[in-house]
Formats: C-alpha cells, sequence, structure tokens
C-alpha cells in the first residue's frame, strides 16, 4: 500500500523519440530517464542508429560520441545481432542476488568458478580474477589432464563472479578463447544471451568444455587443505583502481567500494 495523497499518479512512461543507441552503454542504469518516469526506450531515430556498423559509422562515433571511448567501450558490432547481444552484455557487473542473500555462507565457499563462454570456442581458458596464486595452480590442473589449455588474469567486472571476488573469495572463469581477428571474421558465437539460438551450439566445444570441467572439480574437491587464500577486500579494491576498472565503473556510475566491506 503506498499512500499517493497529495502527488501525482502516472503510469510509466514511454520515450519514443531518443538517441540513446550508445549513451545507454556508457552509462546502463540510465538514471536521467528512470527519474522522469521513462521506463521504456525506442530507438533508433531520424533514419540513423548504431547498427549495421560500417567504417563511415565509426568514424562519426569516434568525433561525436568521445564519452563511450572514455569509458573504455569498443565499437565491436558489426551487425544488429551483435550490437543486441552487446546491449544485453554491456554494464553487466554480475549478479550479487546469491552473495547478498546468502552472506553467512560466504566463508564456506573455497573458489567460484564461472563457466559463462566455456562452450564459445574450442581453445579454452581459466582466467583468474584472483588470488594470481590460483593461476599457478589451475595450470598444474590442466597440465595433469594433457590438455592443452591457456591460463590469464582477469579484472573483468561483467560476469557473475565479480560478486564473489570483491568479497574475497578466489575466483575464476572458464572460458572459450576466440582471437580478435577471428570474431571478427564469424563473431563471438555461442555466448548466454536471449539472442543466441540452438543452432550456434557446437557440441564438441561444449563436451570440452564439460570435460575440463569435470576433471576440474574431481582434482579440486580432493584437495585436502584451501585450494587458494582469500583477499582482504581492501587489497581488491587497490587492485582495481591500479588496473583501471575503477575509473571505467565509475563512469557507469557503478563504483561502490564503501559497499563490498
Amino acid at each position: 500500500m503506498i499512500d499517493a495523497k497529495g502527488l501525482a499518479v502516472s503510469p510509466c512512461f514511454v520515450d519514443m523519440h531518443n538517441h540513446s543507441d550508445t549513451s545507454i552503454m556508457v552509462n546502463p542504469k540510465s538514471e536521467s530517464f528512470i527519474r522522469q518516469g521513462v521506463t521504456t526506450l525506442v530507438f533508433p531515430n531520424c533514419g540513423s542508429g548504431a547498427a549495421p556498423l560500417n567504417d563511415d559509422l565509426k568514424e562519426e562515433y569516434r568525433r561525436s560520441g568521445p564519452e563511450f571511448f572514455e569509458a573504455g567501450l569498443e565499437l565491436d558490432w558489426p551487425t544488429f545481432e551483435e550490437y543486441l547481444k552487446k546491449m544485453e552484455e554491456i554494464g553487466v557487473t554480475g549478479s550479487t542476488c546469491y552473495s547478498a542473500k546468502h552472506s553467512k555462507e560466504l566463508d564456506c565457499l573455497d573458489l567460484m568458478i564461472n563457466c559463462d563462454g566455456a562452450g564459445r570456442a574450442n581453445d579454452h581458458i581459466y582466467r583468474v580474477s584472483g588470488p594470481n596464486s590460483l593461476a599457478g595452480y589451475l595450470q598444474g590442473l590442466v597440465d595433469k589432464m594433457n590438455y592443452k589449455m591457456k591460463g590469464g588474469k582477469s579484472s573483468s567486472s561483467a560476469s557473475d563472479h565479480y560478486p564473489f571476488y570483491l568479497q574475497g573469495i578466489p575466483a575464476v572463469t572458464l572460458s572459450g578463447y576466440r582471437s580478435p581477428a577471428e570474431v571478427a571474421t564469424v563473431g563471438r558465437g555461442w555466448t548466454h544471451t536471449s539472442t543466441d539460438t540452438l543452432d550456434k551450439v557446437d557440441p564438441k566445444r561444449l563436451k570440452d568444455a564439460a570435460m575440463v570441467l569435470a576433471h576440474s572439480l574431481i582434482q579440486l574437491a580432493n584437495e585436502p587443505g584451501a585450494i587458494a587464500e582469500m583477499t582482504p577486500v581492501g587489497e581488491i579494491v587497490k587492485r582495481l583502481e591500479e588496473n583501471g576498472t575503477a575509473e571505467i565503473l565509475k563512469v557507469q556510475l557503478k563504483w561502490h567500494p564503501e559497499s563490498i566491506w
């Protein structure tokens, strides 16, 4: 029950004419619209839009939209389909639902493995968010499998491991690796947005990813002690500031380090 006495009550508004094709990527929360009661945006308009994206449009955005690049974003969608994927993925900092509702259980977690994109390409990679010591451990683990696989580090905030990483829990992403040149030719392939369809699923890629994950979990479950140490939150904040992630999140209005303590 809401007491609206003395107030004006109105349904949410649909903005039929705006040019938010890329600005909504810079500020996914869209506070300027929400504060005016707008909940739905309709674009593109005026015979122009952000997709399909050709070289001329890229050059125009470079001249007219510097804030897009200042936010650390890239014009990397050639088709409207890829643009829709970008719209769904951009600005997502990972679901905080579990970490928020089960905060008392977080101390019991030894490792968070994010499997988003594991079936995306043949070459798999473990990207470690933290701690750094986890990278060497995982490399040794895949060496035991006799499976050719890359290892690396990641400071990405755009996936579901991120809220766990912010709480100091060792976090890693198992994903497929595709070179920039290959992406330009064939696209990103199967990801995890609503524009994905079953015809994009490569059975071999998914089976390979399942094999890697199964072997990893068996090894991890039989470890006698902790897999990696917890990372103090203060150290995490410092890392994000040093590697530039904090600056990008500030531009996107999503940098709230005080809320993760």
